[in-house]
């Protein structure tokens, strides 16, 4: 995991409209996720993740 003091979380609004259908609202102004290198993966730990599903 990595944290940079600069970056922020994105956000994600879910609502549901009057006739069931789901409506989404994201926050993104770049968020973490956007700012995020290659580099800076840990490939072992997604691995690892991918595993448990």
């Amino acid at each position: 995991m990595c944290f940079d003091p600069h970056a922020r979380t994105a956000l994600a609004f879910v609502t549901l409209r009057s006739d069931g259908e789901r409506e989404f609202m994201f926050y993104r102004n770049p968020s973490a996720d956007m700012l995020l290198k290659e580099s800076e993966l840990d490939f072992e730990i997604i691995k690892k993740v991918l595993r448990l599903c």
